[in-house]
């Protein structure tokens, strides 16, 4: 099910009821999301309305990576002008793209093998903190037992 709209509380009770519905009320251990207001608020969004509902904390792994966008967006509306949507580029960047790029397979993705390791505290001590909080989520993967049934 979707929620009725993109509002906290609406999101908050469509996934309370997955939660109720498939018994996980004791089990849920962790919310995936992403870094948007919405979830994220420190008042009354989607994450601390559940904690409020479970009554006990949860565990946030919250995805920024859509935060190295954002300066790009900001390079691209200066050369290209604004847009208004996947296809509303329309500047002469846009203009100049002989295909349109939302009609271009998604490409296949293939996980790589490998170890991730802890990096050292003088370049911690240079990691946003959004940088420094993605660094730990992978590091709580690595070690945990979620990764292993990838």
């Amino acid at each position: 099910m979707a929620p009725q709209s993109g509002k906290a509380d609406d999101i908050t009770t469509e996934i309370l009821s997955v939660v109720h519905e498939t018994n996980s009320v004791d089990t849920l251990a962790a919310v995936l999301c992403d870094s948007t207001n919405v979830n994220t608020g420190e008042h009354n969004e989607v994450i601390r309305q559940l904690e409020i509902a479970l009554k006990r904390p949860v565990q946030s792994l919250i995805c920024t990576l859509h935060l190295n966008e954002l300066p790009f967006c900001e390079v691209f509306k200066t050369v290209d002008g604004p847009t208004s949507g996947p296809r509303g580029f329309k500047g002469p960047v846009g203009a100049a793209l002989n295909f349109e790029p939302c009609d271009l397979p998604i490409v296949g993705f293939k996980a790589v093998p490998g170890e991730t390791k802890d990096v050292a505290d003088d370049i911690k001590a240079d990691l946003s903190d959004d940088q420094s909080y993605l660094l730990q989520a992978v590091l709580f993967l690595h070690d945990s037992e979620i990764i292993k049934l990838i």
